[in-house]
């Protein structure tokens, strides 16, 4: 799914607001039980972006980008994430579901900088 958010050359407004938008549908998507059902559930949103099939289908078997993803999960997982989305300050995962929301964020980082850690 995070290959389909940068499909198309996105910028960074039209990724945040894909993969938004993907964490909706998530359970759907991956509960359509096939990967079938799955490539065509893509295909769908994809279609709603605007973005060709071909364009689609070249984003989800772009080797690099899984690679890069892949390479970003071992990371998350040696650094205590245990799901998405996983936040953290330095090589602190925050707990606090704050980050959720830009204010929550705001607070946690002004915290943080208040005390002389760097973000």
């Amino acid at each position: 799914m995070f290959q389909l958010a940068r499909c198309g050359e996105a910028d960074a407004t039209d990724y945040f607001r894909r993969v938004a938008i993907l964490y909706q549908p998530q359970v759907a998507i991956i509960g359509t039980g096939t990967m079938a059902g799955v490539r065509d559930s893509l295909l769908e949103l994809g279609a709603d972006w605007g973005l060709a099939e071909d364009q689609v289908m070249a984003s989800l078997t772009d080797r690099r980008g899984a690679e890069c993803i892949t390479r970003s999960i071992e990371d998350a997982s040696r650094r205590g994430a245990t799901g998405t989305p996983a936040f953290f300050v330095g090589n602190e995962r925050i707990s606090n579901i704050g980050f959720f929301t830009t204010d929550g964020l705001a607070c946690i980082l002004d915290a943080r900088l208040a005390a002389g850690t760097s973000p």
